[in-house]
Formats: C-alpha cells, structure tokens, sequence
C-alpha cells in the first residue's frame, strides 16, 4: 500500500514569515552600521575599504572593536580636564 505524499513542498504556516524577518533584520542591521560608520573617525575609510575589497582586513576590525571599547570605558569626549 502506497502513502500519499500530497503534503510535499508544501510549508507549514507562518515558515515564510521567518525568512522575512530575518532578511528585514539583516537591512535593518546594515542600515544601522552605514550610520555608525559614517559618523565615526575613520568610517569613511571604512566604507571605502569595504566597497573596495568586499571585506575588512583584520587589522581594520581590530582598530574599530579597540576604538569601541576605549568609547565604552571611557566615554566619547576628546580629553578629561
């Protein structure tokens, strides 16, 4: 006796709905760090690095995880009088 497979390819409710978040996430995301970037010392070599190479170097990750973290401990003024 035969199974019927008339559910094949079919998706349960709401599975598209997650690959939707995900891309509105993924844009949402870019948009966020296009901002950052073109706000910060040095985004724009960033930028320019990254539609240049289609990456970052490591030593361009480096210099924005240090930066993030100097700003985080210390806050985002130039000097402490």
């Amino acid at each position: 006796m035969e199974r019927s497979s008339s559910n094949k390819g079919h998706q349960s409710p709401g599975a598209g709905e997650n690959t939707s978040a995900i891309g509105d996430a993924a844009e949402k995301a870019k948009w966020m760090v296009q901002e950052v970037l073109e706000k910060s010392s040095g985004g724009e070599e960033t930028m320019e690095e990254y539609k240049r190479l289609s990456t970052l170097t490591h030593c361009t990750r480096r210099h924005h995880i240090l930066v993030s973290h100097i700003v985080e401990m210390h806050g985002n003024s130039g000097s402490h009088s």
